[in-house]
């Protein structure tokens, strides 16, 4: 496959593929007939937005896939992108990325960690600590307690423990939401 793939990205970058044109009988790098375009699948189905292609050398074209919230993008969706180019009136359709909208960014989990760290008065270590203590069991003071701590922007998935009754160990450990 021409380009590369991109197993994750994160909502709002911009992905650049480049990919070559060539002479179908002889592989030698020529320009299309007119410039190629590039279509995005969102889990199989056309997005209606259309990346720009640029012309860079002779026979050397760059895409750029701006993943937007305004260009249809969304978090935890699998994306493909093919580039359709004319050359000699002959049509070739070839596949350049496939990727993922990733749901956690690094900043997003710092963010986050900060957050915490600042209503609890912990340091990061410290919540690092805090969280490592209830999700194996070694928590104490937490009994009949379910201790979760959300990793993401929405809220919607987290790692949870609960405590038992007895010397505060943990019952269960799950994750929940969409990481499950």
């Amino acid at each position: 496959m021409w380009g590369y793939d991109v197993s994750e990205i994160k909502l709002d970058d911009t992905l650049r593929v480049t990919f070559p044109t060539l002479v179908f009988a002889t592989g030698a790098a020529v320009d299309a007939d007119g410039t190629p375009t590039c279509v995005v699948l969102e889990q199989g189905s056309a997005l209606a937005y259309a990346p720009t292609v640029t012309n860079k050398a002779t026979g050397l074209y760059e895409v750029a896939i701006v993943c937007t919230t305004a260009n249809g993008f969304e978090v935890a969706k699998e994306y493909t992108a093919y580039v359709v180019t004319v050359i000699g009136a002959v049509t070739a359709r070839v596949p350049v990325a496939s990727f993922i909208i990733r749901t956690n960014s690094a900043d997003t989990i710092i963010t986050t960690l900060m957050a915490y760290s600042h209503d609890t008065g912990l340091t990061i270590l410290g919540a690092f600590r805090r969280m490592d203590a209830v999700l194996s069991g070694k928590a104490t003071g937490l009994k009949g307690v379910l201790a979760r701590f959300f990793m993401r922007d929405d809220a919607t998935a987290a790692v949870s423990a609960v405590q038992d009754t007895n010397a505060g160990t943990r019952d269960a450990a799950s994750v929940t939401g969409s990481e499950a």
